[in-house]
């Protein structure tokens, strides 16, 4: 994901997702009118993630319609603005704003299989309900430098979330005391929905990914 300075007003993330709407609802997200144009799926539950704030058109993408958006985003005090479409933008809205184009891939896991999971017995996993790791949640020191500082915030957004809301987990493996891997999840509606799995560089290939989603 790369923010882009709009107008010094907000900053807008174009989305092109292949995420339907029964996944978004796994998201804690629901979608709803927002004008004649756009719809807009908003999330109270994850407003970390793309589907807490994400504006879908009916037909082309209009300047106007990018204002609005951003107007709402930032009255909710978001610094970001998501649309998802497959539709083209008017010529406008290319010549005023930057846009940047990302891809999300959602899985969904529908059958358990994780008695088949081969696990690591050195790792230790710790959960932001139960145990304080919010520093290593926050080291962002292997994050490149320019993005640094917007990753720390993201991080600062989701910890908040995450140590409020008693269904957030956030997962740490640590091997030896250092923190080698995470993930967070959230239970909702039946489901666990994990995101932003995580494993360092020079652990890899030793199951902690799997130990973590075990």
């Amino acid at each position: 994901e790369k923010m882009m300075n709009v107008n010094d007003k907000s900053q807008i993330l174009q989305g092109i997702h292949n995420t339907k709407d029964y996944e978004r609802r796994l998201f804690g997200a629901v979608k709803s009118r927002f004008n004649e144009n756009l719809s807009r799926w908003v999330s109270e539950l994850r407003p970390d993630h793309c589907g807490s704030n994400c504006f879908i058109p009916d037909d082309h993408l209009t300047i106007d319609d990018v204002q609005v958006a951003v107007d709402a985003s930032m009255e909710r005090g978001l610094d970001y603005t998501m649309f998802s479409m497959n539709r083209p933008m008017d010529a406008p809205c290319l010549e005023r704003y930057d846009f940047d184009t990302d891809i999300t891939y959602v899985m969904a896991m529908l059958e358990d299989r994780s008695h088949t999971w081969q696990i690591n017995d050195s790792i230790e996993i710790r959960d932001i309900q139960t145990s304080d790791i919010s520093e290593d949640i926050l080291d962002v020191s292997d994050v490149p430098e320019e993005y640094k500082d917007a990753a720390y915030r993201n991080m600062q957004v989701v910890l908040e979330v995450a140590k409020s809301h008693p269904n957030y987990h956030w997962l740490c493996a640590y091997k030896d005391g250092k923190k080698v891997g995470s993930a967070y999840a959230l239970e909702y509606s039946g489901f666990v929905e994990m995101d932003d799995l995580w494993v360092d560089e020079t652990f890899r290939y030793q199951r902690i990914a799997t130990t973590i989603m075990k």
